[in-house]
């Protein structure tokens, strides 16, 4: 299950990021593992099983999530660092421009999901 404040940590725990609604397929997994079958018809260990079965799809989503951010920032910095060489030459065009800078915002905001990924495996 995921923790919640005060209760102790144990194998398996994950710390849920809030920046993860904003990801792909975030309601897409939610919504998959909440409406999954229950074999259980009492209410309370219904909404348990529910609640664990959310929580497991969130771990192996945010698993994958993770390595692609990363993957994602080094190549948005490697084609920044292109452009920025081919910039020592020539004058970039219009559309080399209106990339690098797209690029700029995305490494920005990938930055963050990479510092929240080292401050969760801490």
């Amino acid at each position: 299950m995921f923790r919640v404040s005060g209760m102790v940590k144990t194998e398996g725990d994950s710390m849920f990021e809030n920046f993860w609604i904003k990801m792909p397929r975030f309601h897409e997994v939610v919504a998959a593992a909440w409406n999954g079958t229950s074999l259980h018809h009492e209410p309370f260990h219904k909404l348990y099983h529910k609640l664990q079965a959310t929580a497991k799809a969130l771990r192996v989503w945010s698993k994958q999530l993770i390595p692609d951010a990363k993957l994602q920032l080094h190549m948005a910095l490697e084609v920044i660092l292109r452009l920025d060489e081919a910039q020592e030459y020539r004058q970039l065009s219009p559309e080399e421009q209106t990339l690098r800078k797209s690029l700029k915002l995305r490494v920005q905001g990938l930055a963050v999901i990479e510092r929240a990924r080292r401050s969760q495996a801490a």
